[in-house]
């Protein structure tokens, strides 16, 4: 279920250049930001790849399924394990299944946002919106790719440290349909490509539900991750360890969540609120250390917390550290709070059985 969700992140190449550019690059994005507001009836077919350190690591074929009145399926096979995946969002009810399991998982989605409920092309245009400010884009030209006359669009990241890298799109100059994407963000690389794309298909009206054997029950998603209201004492059990807390005079706590994830995800994880001076300021969440290819953190510059090394991801304000067995990320709420000032209050942290 994990490599589904996250497969509606990845996103390819592009062929020759040819002709003269009839367009700015801010007219382009204008126009592919506003074509996903209608998007209409589509099905299409393609491929996604990630590499890590250029090495291939999750090769997936998809077909979407978009009516006009909303509701979406996708199906995802996955070349390297054999493992199909399916989801359907009826605009109700998000259900998703993986081939094998004798468990499907749905969720609640209605009249929310939800990333698990995008295309492909609607994952790519929510990534342009928080891009507006942290890209800078040109144009390279244009290009034919799968029969289409696109625009061959850079969008280059303005800082080392941005959560999203360097992405190249290629853009159909009619629909403003993303045809296809490459993106690289440190020693991550996600390629997609759409192999074919009907604009006027015409679904069976069973195509939006899923056919899941008898053995197979479905489970609400959030049942068992629905954050539990807590004290630091009940944040420690649920670590099974002390832990650095905001430790300022003008510092106060909110309110303290304890999430208890099972899954493939299986963790418990503490996020603690906390204002300055009874204004909403920044968050504090922590959870075990995550291990395995492409987990790891970078390196944003000299800066540091008790001399652990510290990623900032500029679009989310985003400070995060490991420590001890644990991961640690400070994001910023209030626009009034400097990196600076959070950086400052994660270097003057105290255990929290020092509490």
């Amino acid at each position: 279920m994990k490599r589904l969700i996250g497969y509606l992140m990845l996103l390819l190449i592009g062929t020759g250049c040819s002709g003269q550019v009839t367009a700015s690059s801010d007219e382009i994005i204008s126009n592919v930001l506003a074509s996903n507001k209608d998007i209409g009836s589509v099905y299409s077919e393609g491929e996604m790849l990630l590499y890590i350190d250029d090495e291939l690591t999750e090769q997936v074929t998809f077909e979407e399924y978009v009516s006009s009145e909303g509701q979406r399926k996708i199906i995802t096979s996955d070349a390297i394990t054999n493992q199909q995946s399916m989801a359907v969002n009826d605009g109700e009810t998000m259900v998703i299944y993986e081939q094998g399991s004798d468990t499907a998982h749905s969720i609640d989605v209605a009249g929310l946002d939800l990333p698990t409920s995008f295309t492909q092309k609607e994952q790519v245009t929510a990534m342009i919106e928080n891009m507006k400010d942290t890209h800078s884009f040109e144009i390279k030209g244009e290009e034919e790719v799968l029969g289409f006359d696109t625009y061959h669009l850079l969008l280059k990241a303005n800082a080392p440290s941005s959560i999203i890298g360097d992405m190249e799109l290629w853009v159909d100059q009619k629909t403003w349909f993303v045809i296809k994407s490459k993106t690289i963000s440190g020693e991550t690389r996600s390629e997609m490509q759409y192999e074919y794309i009907d604009f006027s298909p015409t679904f069976p009206v069973d195509t939006f539900t899923l056919d899941l054997p008898d053995s197979v029950t479905i489970q609400p998603l959030e049942g068992g991750n629905q954050a539990q209201q807590g004290t630091i004492a009940e944040a420690e059990e649920a670590l099974e360890t002390p832990f650095y807390v905001v430790d300022q005079e003008n510092v106060s706590i909110r309110e303290i969540e304890v999430y208890s994830f099972g899954g493939e995800v299986n963790r418990n994880e503490v996020t603690i609120y906390y204002s300055i001076d009874d204004d909403p300021a920044f968050l504090l969440s922590v959870f075990p250390t995550p291990e395995g290819p492409g987990m790891s953190l970078g390196n944003s510059g000299e800066e540091s917390v008790r001399g652990h090394a510290i990623e900032y991801m500029e679009e989310i304000r985003s400070i995060m550290w490991d420590e001890d067995g644990l991961r640690y990320s400070i994001i910023i709420e209030n626009p009034d709070v400097s990196f600076e000032k959070a950086l400052e209050a994660a270097n003057q942290m105290t255990l929290s059985s020092e509490e």
